[in-house]
């Protein structure tokens, strides 16, 4: 088997860490980022709010809708506001991600002087490198506390967030309406086992020549500098017949793997491979053909 490892070290200092052992995830939270003077507020305003959800800080974010006194170019504009401060202030919040799963925060959304708007569409976004990734807030304006949960694994580039925030397309309110968003309670998780959440063959096909099956595997887990053994099973699929079960070691975010099959003189046929093929809610697979000759791939 070969694997490419890259081993990166996410540095928590400052920030306060749980595990929740019922839940099986690790988290970091990131309470530091609920400090409104680290938000870059335009034709808006953010404070830190009375509330708290579950216990942690809470920022107030409201936008009122004016289609006439916005910025001078463009009256009818874009209320929203920006997180930059990554480590010019104390507590420093990361801005490398890649050893986490999932990015969290909760959310409450109020509106007021449209009543009509049912979509309510805020805009979240988080920047890296191109393309940004976007999350719409719509439909939440119900008073009710929503969780937002972001695949790490969706960001163009977690190794280096550059900023992230809200905003909303005034054009897209009645004018003179006030939106509040409350949020709070952000946090980074990752699971304290080791999951693959997708496999992919490289290609659909393998020839009697081929000496391993290639995949792409996206792991989530523990950090990247620890390895965790997963369980391949390999069978005929006609049959059911089990040729190979192995544990394999493996390491968080995105990899590329070889499965040698040269000493077992597979036949041409279709065949399985089971990731964690005894855990029903971890079971991943994938069906590869093995050809007797390359020219024979059907196009």
């Amino acid at each position: 088997m070969k694997e490419n490892f890259a081993a990166v070290l996410l540095a928590g200092a400052f920030l306060s860490t749980a595990v929740f052992a019922e839940e099986k995830f690790e988290c970091q939270f990131l309470d530091s980022m609920a400090v409104p003077r680290r938000w870059s507020p335009a034709e808006s305003s953010v404070s830190l709010d009375d509330v708290k959800f579950n216990g942690r800080p809470v920022l107030k974010w409201v936008a009122p809708v004016d289609h006439f006194a916005g910025e001078k170019k463009y009256p009818v504009g874009w209320p929203r506001m920006y997180f930059t401060d990554f480590s010019r202030s104390k507590p420093v919040v990361p801005r490398n991600w890649q050893d986490w799963d999932y990015f969290e925060f909760d959310v409450k959304l109020q509106l007021e002087g449209d009543p009509q708007n049912i979509n309510c569409p805020v805009s979240f976004v988080i920047a890296s490198s191109q393309p940004s990734y976007y999350v719409s807030l719509k439909k939440r304006h119900d008073g009710k506390i929503h969780r937002i949960k972001i695949p790490v694994a969706k960001i163009t580039n977690p190794r280096r967030i550059t900023n992230l925030g809200f905003s909303i397309s005034e054009s897209k309110y009645k004018h003179g309406a006030k939106l509040t968003v409350q949020a709070g309670n952000f946090r980074l998780l990752r699971s304290t086992e080791c999951t693959v959440e997708k496999v992919t063959l490289l290609t659909p096909a393998v020839t009697a020549s081929d000496n391993a099956i290639k995949l792409v595997l996206h792991v989530s887990g523990p950090a990247s500098d620890v390895a965790r053994g997963v369980p391949f099973r390999l069978s005929e699929m006609r049959s059911g017949k089990i040729l190979r079960q192995e544990t394999l070691p493996v390491q968080r975010g995105e990899r590329e793997m070889e499965i040698e099959i040269d000493e077992l003189n597979l036949r041409p046929g279709d065949y399985t491979l089971t990731l964690f093929p005894d855990r029903k809610e971890k079971k991943k697979s994938v069906v590869f053909k093995l050809l007797s000759s390359p020219y024979k791939v059907k196009k």
